[in-house]
Protein backbone atom coordinates (compact mmCIF):
# COMPACT_ATOMS: atom_id res chain seq x y z
CA UNK A 1 0.00 0.00 0.00
CA UNK A 2 1.41 3.58 -0.76
CA UNK A 3 1.11 6.33 1.17
CA UNK A 4 -1.18 8.49 -0.45
CA UNK A 5 -3.99 5.30 0.30
CA UNK A 6 -5.90 4.93 2.69
CA UNK A 7 -8.11 2.49 3.95
CA UNK A 8 -11.95 3.55 4.56
CA UNK A 9 -14.43 1.80 6.04
CA UNK A 10 -17.53 0.43 4.12
CA UNK A 11 -20.54 2.08 4.74
CA UNK A 12 -23.97 0.44 5.40
CA UNK A 13 -26.71 1.08 2.68
CA UNK A 14 -30.22 1.00 3.08
CA UNK A 15 -32.34 -2.11 1.72
CA UNK A 16 -35.72 -1.09 -0.40
CA UNK A 17 -36.69 -3.96 -2.01
CA UNK A 18 -36.62 -7.75 -0.73
CA UNK A 19 -35.68 -8.95 -4.36
CA UNK A 20 -32.19 -7.62 -5.91
CA UNK A 21 -32.43 -5.21 -9.17
CA UNK A 22 -30.94 -8.16 -11.09
CA UNK A 23 -34.14 -10.52 -10.68
CA UNK A 24 -36.39 -8.37 -12.34
CA UNK A 25 -39.37 -10.21 -10.20
CA UNK A 26 -42.65 -9.12 -9.17
CA UNK A 27 -43.18 -9.99 -5.25
CA UNK A 28 -46.72 -11.57 -4.77
CA UNK A 29 -48.14 -12.12 -1.57
CA UNK A 30 -51.67 -13.91 -1.77
CA UNK A 31 -54.04 -13.56 0.98
CA UNK A 32 -57.62 -14.07 1.75
CA UNK A 33 -60.51 -11.71 3.05
CA UNK A 34 -62.86 -12.84 5.90
CA UNK A 35 -65.38 -11.10 8.01
CA UNK A 36 -64.92 -9.09 10.69
CA UNK A 37 -66.80 -9.90 13.91
CA UNK A 38 -68.70 -6.54 13.73
CA UNK A 39 -70.02 -7.85 9.87
CA UNK A 40 -70.87 -11.46 11.22
CA UNK A 41 -72.88 -9.52 14.10
CA UNK A 42 -74.96 -8.02 11.65
CA UNK A 43 -75.68 -11.06 9.41
CA UNK A 44 -78.01 -11.84 12.23
CA UNK A 45 -80.25 -8.90 11.13
CA UNK A 46 -80.31 -9.39 8.10
CA UNK A 47 -77.52 -7.16 6.37
CA UNK A 48 -74.81 -9.08 3.93
CA UNK A 49 -71.59 -7.31 3.34
CA UNK A 50 -70.36 -6.58 -0.50
CA UNK A 51 -66.92 -8.16 -0.81
CA UNK A 52 -64.73 -4.95 -0.87
CA UNK A 53 -63.43 -3.69 -4.61
CA UNK A 54 -60.05 -2.30 -2.77
CA UNK A 55 -58.41 -3.24 0.40
CA UNK A 56 -60.14 -0.88 2.79
CA UNK A 57 -63.07 -1.95 4.19
CA UNK A 58 -65.31 -2.19 7.65
CA UNK A 59 -66.47 -5.23 7.32
CA UNK A 60 -63.62 -7.24 5.57
CA UNK A 61 -59.94 -8.24 6.87
CA UNK A 62 -56.45 -10.08 5.33
CA UNK A 63 -55.51 -13.19 6.75
CA UNK A 64 -53.22 -15.41 5.60
CA UNK A 65 -53.82 -18.27 3.51
CA UNK A 66 -54.84 -21.66 4.82
CA UNK A 67 -52.67 -24.79 3.90
CA UNK A 68 -53.45 -25.22 0.57
CA UNK A 69 -52.27 -24.22 -3.10
CA UNK A 70 -52.14 -21.48 -5.67
CA UNK A 71 -52.39 -21.48 -9.22
CA UNK A 72 -51.52 -19.01 -11.10
CA UNK A 73 -51.96 -18.72 -14.89
CA UNK A 74 -51.03 -16.89 -17.35
CA UNK A 75 -51.37 -16.96 -21.40
CA UNK A 76 -48.66 -14.62 -22.03
CA UNK A 77 -45.66 -15.58 -21.85
CA UNK A 78 -42.72 -14.40 -23.69
CA UNK A 79 -39.33 -16.70 -24.10
CA UNK A 80 -37.19 -14.69 -21.13
CA UNK A 81 -39.91 -15.94 -18.26
CA UNK A 82 -38.91 -18.51 -16.86
CA UNK A 83 -39.46 -21.42 -13.65
CA UNK A 84 -42.95 -22.36 -15.35
CA UNK A 85 -44.88 -25.10 -14.06
CA UNK A 86 -46.37 -26.06 -17.49
CA UNK A 87 -46.32 -24.63 -20.92
CA UNK A 88 -48.44 -24.98 -23.66
CA UNK A 89 -48.29 -22.62 -26.89
CA UNK A 90 -48.74 -19.16 -25.01
CA UNK A 91 -49.83 -20.36 -22.04
CA UNK A 92 -48.31 -21.50 -18.24
CA UNK A 93 -49.11 -22.69 -15.31
CA UNK A 94 -47.25 -21.57 -11.53
CA UNK A 95 -48.33 -23.58 -9.18
CA UNK A 96 -47.53 -23.47 -5.49
CA UNK A 97 -48.06 -25.32 -2.04
CA UNK A 98 -48.46 -22.89 0.73
CA UNK A 99 -47.51 -24.48 4.99
CA UNK A 100 -49.95 -22.76 7.47
CA UNK A 101 -49.46 -24.51 10.66
CA UNK A 102 -52.45 -22.77 12.30
CA UNK A 103 -55.17 -25.18 9.93
CA UNK A 104 -54.81 -28.77 9.54
CA UNK A 105 -54.21 -29.82 5.69
CA UNK A 106 -56.66 -31.64 3.58
CA UNK A 107 -55.52 -35.11 3.07
CA UNK A 108 -56.54 -35.29 -0.55
CA UNK A 109 -53.77 -35.51 -3.14
CA UNK A 110 -55.02 -36.03 -6.56
CA UNK A 111 -51.13 -35.91 -8.57
CA UNK A 112 -48.08 -36.48 -5.75
CA UNK A 113 -47.16 -36.37 -2.65
CA UNK A 114 -44.55 -34.01 -1.19
CA UNK A 115 -42.93 -32.77 2.03
CA UNK A 116 -44.74 -29.86 3.51
CA UNK A 117 -43.62 -26.47 2.87
CA UNK A 118 -42.01 -24.47 6.10
CA UNK A 119 -44.25 -22.66 8.11
CA UNK A 120 -45.59 -19.37 5.90
CA UNK A 121 -43.75 -20.37 2.96
CA UNK A 122 -44.42 -21.16 -0.33
CA UNK A 123 -42.87 -24.47 -2.37
CA UNK A 124 -42.79 -24.44 -6.34
CA UNK A 125 -43.87 -27.29 -8.08
CA UNK A 126 -42.11 -28.20 -11.06
CA UNK A 127 -43.54 -30.38 -14.13
CA UNK A 128 -40.55 -32.63 -16.16
CA UNK A 129 -40.48 -31.37 -19.74
CA UNK A 130 -43.07 -28.73 -18.06
CA UNK A 131 -46.16 -30.95 -19.07
CA UNK A 132 -48.63 -31.37 -16.19
CA UNK A 133 -48.88 -35.02 -17.32
CA UNK A 134 -45.84 -35.73 -16.76
CA UNK A 135 -43.68 -36.08 -13.56
CA UNK A 136 -44.27 -33.57 -10.79
CA UNK A 137 -41.31 -32.56 -8.31
CA UNK A 138 -40.63 -29.35 -5.87
CA UNK A 139 -37.31 -28.16 -4.96
CA UNK A 140 -37.13 -28.73 -0.96
CA UNK A 141 -34.65 -26.03 0.89
CA UNK A 142 -35.94 -23.45 -1.56
CA UNK A 143 -39.35 -22.44 0.22
CA UNK A 144 -40.29 -18.71 0.13
CA UNK A 145 -42.23 -16.76 2.57
CA UNK A 146 -43.80 -14.53 -1.28
CA UNK A 147 -44.08 -15.64 -4.90
CA UNK A 148 -42.01 -14.18 -7.41
CA UNK A 149 -42.77 -13.54 -10.89
CA UNK A 150 -40.91 -12.46 -13.95
CA UNK A 151 -41.93 -9.12 -14.75
CA UNK A 152 -41.98 -10.33 -18.14
CA UNK A 153 -45.63 -11.23 -17.10
CA UNK A 154 -48.07 -8.57 -17.31
CA UNK A 155 -51.36 -10.19 -16.70
CA UNK A 156 -52.16 -13.34 -14.54
CA UNK A 157 -55.24 -15.39 -13.32
CA UNK A 158 -54.60 -16.63 -9.96
CA UNK A 159 -56.64 -18.87 -7.74
CA UNK A 160 -56.42 -21.07 -4.50
CA UNK A 161 -57.62 -24.51 -3.42
CA UNK A 162 -57.05 -25.73 0.19
CA UNK A 163 -57.07 -29.05 -1.40
CA UNK A 164 -54.47 -30.28 -5.00
CA UNK A 165 -56.96 -29.70 -7.92
CA UNK A 166 -56.61 -32.88 -10.31
CA UNK A 167 -54.74 -32.66 -13.60
CA UNK A 168 -57.95 -32.95 -15.51
CA UNK A 169 -59.56 -30.22 -14.04
CA UNK A 170 -56.08 -28.25 -14.86
CA UNK A 171 -56.56 -29.22 -18.43
CA UNK A 172 -59.94 -27.99 -18.47
CA UNK A 173 -59.23 -24.85 -17.01
CA UNK A 174 -56.30 -24.00 -19.36
CA UNK A 175 -58.60 -24.61 -22.19
CA UNK A 176 -61.83 -22.90 -20.88
CA UNK A 177 -61.74 -19.09 -19.92
CA UNK A 178 -65.35 -19.02 -18.66
CA UNK A 179 -64.73 -22.06 -16.33
CA UNK A 180 -61.43 -19.69 -14.84
CA UNK A 181 -63.36 -16.87 -14.42
CA UNK A 182 -64.90 -18.93 -11.64
CA UNK A 183 -61.92 -20.13 -9.87
CA UNK A 184 -59.35 -17.34 -10.71
CA UNK A 185 -59.16 -14.12 -10.51
CA UNK A 186 -57.78 -11.71 -13.54
CA UNK A 187 -54.47 -9.35 -12.45
CA UNK A 188 -53.42 -6.84 -14.69
CA UNK A 189 -49.45 -6.47 -13.32
CA UNK A 190 -48.85 -3.58 -15.41
CA UNK A 191 -51.32 -1.38 -13.81
CA UNK A 192 -50.17 -1.44 -10.64
CA UNK A 193 -47.01 0.66 -10.78
CA UNK A 194 -45.54 1.87 -7.21
CA UNK A 195 -43.04 -0.75 -6.29
CA UNK A 196 -42.68 -4.37 -7.15
CA UNK A 197 -43.89 -5.11 -3.90
CA UNK A 198 -47.73 -6.55 -4.99
CA UNK A 199 -50.63 -7.96 -3.02
CA UNK A 200 -53.28 -10.00 -4.61
CA UNK A 201 -56.37 -11.24 -3.12
CA UNK A 202 -56.80 -14.94 -4.38
CA UNK A 203 -60.26 -15.39 -2.00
Amino acid sequence: MSKNESVKMPLAKSVDSITKPCETCYVIYPTRLVLTNNALEKTRLGYVSEPPEGLKSSDYELRRLRNGFVYIFTTYIPTEATAKASLAVGKAWYIYHYRSPETKPIDRSYNHSFDTPLDYHFRQFFCKDEDLSNEWHSEKGKDKPYIELNTYITEIEIGYSDFELPISFLKELEKLPDLRKLWFRKVNIQTIKKTQRLLILTS
